[in-house]
């Protein structure tokens, strides 16, 4: 019986901490919306670079895909806001901010026309990723 309620012990305290784990994770999820709504470009970066060095080092490679997938999603978010907001400026010196990163990028070819774009949710080419990701901002 000892052993039993050692193990119940443990299991609930294990649920506690994976619940403080759901709540930073929906903290860092609200503070990623807040700086793509409130245009930090800077914040939004330096918090990418925050997960990439102290969370993201450590995945396997397919992890690795995911997490690099999930940080273009939300910066195509972060210009999709700027765009649907008229707020042209914000969207030209984010992507001064994140040229190293879509250089050479084809998964970014068509986002660099976007803010010359006068409806891009109309462009065919950005059509759908413009409605599928603009809806949600």
């Amino acid at each position: 019986m000892q052993g039993f309620t050692k193990t119940a012990s443990v299991f609930e305290e294990e649920l506690r901490s994976e619940v403080g784990l759901q709540d930073s994770v929906e903290k860092l999820v609200f503070q990623i919306f807040q700086y793509i709504e409130d245009y930090c470009p800077e914040k939004l970066l330096e918090l990418w670079r925050f997960l990439n060095e102290r969370m993201f080092a450590t995945l396997s490679e397919s992890q690795l895909k995911v997490a690099s997938d999930l940080e273009n999603t939300t910066y195509k978010l972060y210009l999709i806001n700027c765009i649907k907001n008229n707020n042209i400026p914000k969207a030209h010196e984010f992507f001064s901010r994140i040229a190293d990163l879509t250089r050479n990028n084809p998964d970014w070819n068509d986002w660099f026309c976007l803010p010359y774009i006068k409806n891009p949710g109309k462009e065919k080419r950005l059509k759908n990723i413009f409605c599928l990701i603009g809806r949600h901002v």
